[in-house]
């Protein structure tokens, strides 16, 4: 995850950055003072927001209040607040995201915390959607070889929740969301009624096992 920065990376810019990773619209001053100073510094912090705030075109993105700085995070586009968007959720867009570690030219102790944290977090995601990947294929390829389909596959572009019992799944696709279905009833017309009704679900096709299995080895091509 790498981010170009052109400036000299000075105090105020470090505090910028600390603002941002923290992943928070507003930041209280005392946290601040900690990291940067060890004790209360508010003159000292209020120069270096006064120094950012000149160097850079912020406008009213960042704002300081008397006992916090808030930031508008949707004027901001980040790389970081984008990874923690799509962490757990979209391997496929995480992969593009992360290209590199975090602020890789910076040692500050807080930096290097939050640099591991994507580092963990990036390969626990890769190893969790790869064995997510080849659980979901292995079991449609047993379906495929059975007469009584013991799960009825679904594709939506877009789901606004997945309120799943046991027994059900759900792989997170690039482009739409693959649903993998218990059947218990063997009636596949009321258990898909029953499963788009309770997640209000209207924008679906029903797969049958090639299908799906398409659409998971294109996904990891």
């Amino acid at each position: 995850m790498k981010k170009k920065i052109d400036i000299k990376p000075t105090k105020y810019l470090k505090i910028f950055l600390y603002i941002i990773l923290s992943n928070k619209e507003a930041i209280s001053k005392e946290e601040i003072y900690k990291v940067f100073w060890g004790e209360n510094a508010r003159k000292n912090l209020n120069v270096q927001i006064y120094s950012l705030k000149k160097s850079l075109p912020l406008g009213d993105v960042l704002q300081n209040h008397r006992d916090f700085i808030t930031i508008n995070k949707n004027a901001i586009k980040s790389d970081y607040y984008e990874f923690f968007k799509y962490i757990g959720k979209n391997p496929k867009k995480i992969e593009k995201i992360y290209r590199g570690e975090l602020l890789e030219n910076f040692s500050d102790k807080w930096i290097i915390e939050k640099r591991n944290l994507c580092q963990k977090l990036f390969k626990l995601q890769i190893e969790k959607f790869k064995n997510l990947f080849n659980k979901i294929s292995f079991l449609i390829e047993q379906i495929s070889k059975m007469r009584s389909k013991p799960y009825i596959i679904l594709f939506t572009p877009n789901i606004k929740k997945t309120s799943l019992r046991k027994g059900d799944m759900v792989l997170n696709l690039h482009k739409g969301h693959l649903l993998i279905i218990e059947n218990n009833n063997n009636n596949p017309e009321y258990v898909i009624k029953g499963f788009t009704k309770r997640v209000n679900l209207k924008n679906f096709k029903i797969l049958n096992e090639y299908e799906a299995l398409k659409l998971i080895k294109k996904e990891e091509a």
